[in-house]
């Protein structure tokens, strides 16, 4: 019998400060086995920022980590990109066993979860419509 590699670990994050271009959260609770690494992007507080339009990718927002003291020097691991869920996106963290999933949920009163796949988890585009449809 094979090991669910699959199931992630679920970071809950409520709003700290809303401004017209951000929201700054943090850390709620923690649910499921959290494996600390070095790669590992989620701290005490993080920052959901609207797209300025810059990227090639086209996201919608864009996912910061506060690792400095100013929000505008620290690290921006994903952009979160639109699903047909219109309170689902998606995004991909690099890690050092390459891209790993990562979900990002907002609920009805700006509460974040995300969800975090194994290091290394990277659905193909059929496998991701399926994890999506299950929201």
């Amino acid at each position: 019998m094979q090991a669910d590699n699959t199931k992630p670990v679920i970071h809950i994050y409520k709003p700290l400060k809303v401004n017209k271009t951000c929201i700054t959260y943090e850390i709620e609770q923690t649910k499921g086995i959290r494996e600390p690494k070095p790669e590992d992007y989620f701290t005490d507080l993080i920052k959901i920022e609207n797209d300025q339009g810059y990227s090639k990718a086209k996201p919608v927002f864009w996912f910061r980590i506060r690792d400095k003291t100013n929000w505008s020097k620290c690290k921006t691991p994903t952009g979160l990109f639109k699903t047909l869920n219109p309170r689902l996106f998606y995004g991909n963290i690099l890690t050092s066993k390459g891209k790993t999933l990562v979900l990002f949920y907002f609920d009805e009163v700006n509460n974040l979860q995300i969800f975090k796949y194994p290091h290394g988890y990277h659905p193909t585009s059929k496998q991701l419509e399926t994890i999506i449809n299950k929201f």
